[in-house]
Formats: structure tokens, sequence, C-alpha cells
């Protein structure tokens, strides 16, 4: 989180912490946290800084669906086979 917030990271650094994946497991929270401090960096540019912005938001929301997905298994009985929901494409 420290190179994410810091304005003088590398750019590429920057730019593979965008990248990087998050997948729905204990450190999903940590690593949203990360993508957080990194829309905050003010030395990243504009359009990097919208992508993180966004990116953020997308996972916010992924994680809201995932954990309404879950909710609506356990009521329904818990039919196997569920994933959950996988995420949005990004390109970058």
């Amino acid at each position: 989180m420290l190179i994410a917030k810091d304005p003088d990271s590398e750019l590429s650094i920057l730019r593979g912490i965008l990248a990087m994946e998050n997948p729905h497991d204990d450190l999903f929270f940590a690593r949203l946290g990360v993508l957080r401090a990194l829309s905050q960096n003010p030395t990243l540019p504009v359009e990097l800084q919208a992508a993180a912005i966004n990116r953020v938001s997308q996972e916010e929301v992924a994680a809201r669906v995932d954990s309404s997905l879950k909710e609506i298994q356990k009521k329904s009985g818990g039919a196997k086979g569920s994933q959950g929901f996988i995420m949005f494409s990004s390109d970058m």
C-alpha cells in the first residue's frame, strides 16, 4: 500500500499494481485497499487515475453482487456448482 500511495513510485510499478488480479479470497479487501490508495495517488496521470477509480468501483460492485449471490444460494438450499460473480473484464 505504501508504494501505491507514494508519489515518487515508478509509473511502471503503479501500472503493475493497477493490472493485478483481485480474486475473491481472504486478501480481496486488502488488495482493494491497495487499489483505492492507488486511485488517490496524485502523481498518476489522469487516465491511469481514472482507470484506478473505475477499477475500485468495479471491484466493489463485484463484491456486492457476489455476496448477494451467496445469500440467494443459502436461501435456496445451496445449489452445488454455483461459482458466484467472477468480474467485469477491463482493458488497459
